[in-house]
């Protein structure tokens, strides 16, 4: 557990160099961050517990990607690499394939965003159900997973960031079409909707302010956001989604550049042999319904 509070403190110090996250990016929606501020104006005793909750979420391996196991997560790219074509081979890419390989980075992406949204088992290991706010909430995790990364690329990372944040906006569009949201309501829920992903990335990015307490406000977060609350914060499914999450970003600040910027790699495997099948299957079973399917999918039809 120190040994993975010091990488995490280290992988800190890599996202604090680059100033402001979604804050730079998005600075017209702070105000909108609810009044829940886990960091803030806290007294010794808050932070000491924090601390100790960290140190517990900290202490499974399962919160960390060791490095000798990040290349079982790239993908290779077909063909041969850069330095091993012709002139001729090079010069062809730039002329007609530079541009549509930035669309297709994009979409890979935005394809790695979706892939967890169907995964029904680990949206049943974190309580998730398949309605509208709690699959946006997972995609908005992924999004802001991404963004992290890709913003420490530097101007040409911040330009993928965008366009798969545009990608996010389609779908979180086509969702509210199959949700059947009024026309003369739409711009106005979807702005609503936009409001509630920001004020969770922007409070995921609080939490990285301090390594020692790191978990324990990302749990607070999910549990104020993600689950609106109501359920016990120290609940097992909303601890899981927190280590679900810094595993992750232990994965993804690893990863080389150019699998990143090419969108060449896959999540970490996540098997938590904690929680049954058979508690999945009963879990699943109590799961509330919607009058709707949501498509997850890239180009998947509305039904």
């Amino acid at each position: 557990a120190v040994m993975r509070a010091f990488r995490v403190g280290a992988v800190l110090r890599r996202l604090n160099g680059v100033a402001g996250g979604c804050r730079a990016q998005h600075r017209q929606w702070r105000p909108m961050v609810n009044a829940l501020q886990i960091g803030t104006h806290l007294s010794p005793e808050d932070i000491g517990e924090l601390q100790a909750q960290s140190a517990r979420i900290l202490e499974d391996p399962i919160c960390d990607v060791e490095v000798a196991k990040v290349p079982n997560f790239i993908v290779a790219r077909e063909g041969p690499a850069w330095d091993e074509r012709s002139v001729v081979d090079k010069a062809v890419w730039l002329v007609t394939e530079k541009f549509s390989e930035k669309r297709e980075t994009t979409n890979r992406l935005t394809d790695l965003v979706l892939d967890r949204l169907q995964d029904e088992e680990l949206r049943l290991l974190f309580r998730l159900d398949q309605g509208f706010n709690h699959t946006m909430y997972f995609m908005t995790i992924h999004a802001w997973l991404l963004h992290r990364r890709l913003i420490l690329e530097g101007k040409e990372g911040y330009r993928i960031d965008d366009d798969l944040f545009e990608s996010c906006w389609a779908c979180t569009k086509q969702w509210m079409q199959v949700k059947k949201v009024k026309e003369f309501r739409f711009s106005a829920e979807l702005r609503n909707t936009q409001e509630y992903m920001f004020t969770l990335m922007l409070s995921l990015d609080d939490t990285l302010d301090r390594a020692d307490i790191l978990a324990a406000r990302m749990q607070l977060v999910l549990w104020a956001n993600v689950y609106s609350g109501e359920p016990s914060r120290n609940a097992h499914f909303i601890v899981l989604l927190t280590k679900y999450i810094l595993r992750q970003l232990s994965l993804i600040l690893q990863l080389p550049a150019e699998s990143v910027m090419e969108g060449r790699f896959k999540w970490a495997d996540f098997n938590v042999t904690a929680v049954s099948k058979e508690k999945l299957e009963k879990r699943k079973a109590l799961m509330k319904v919607y009058p709707y399917k949501l498509p997850v999918r890239r180009g998947e039809a509305v039904e």
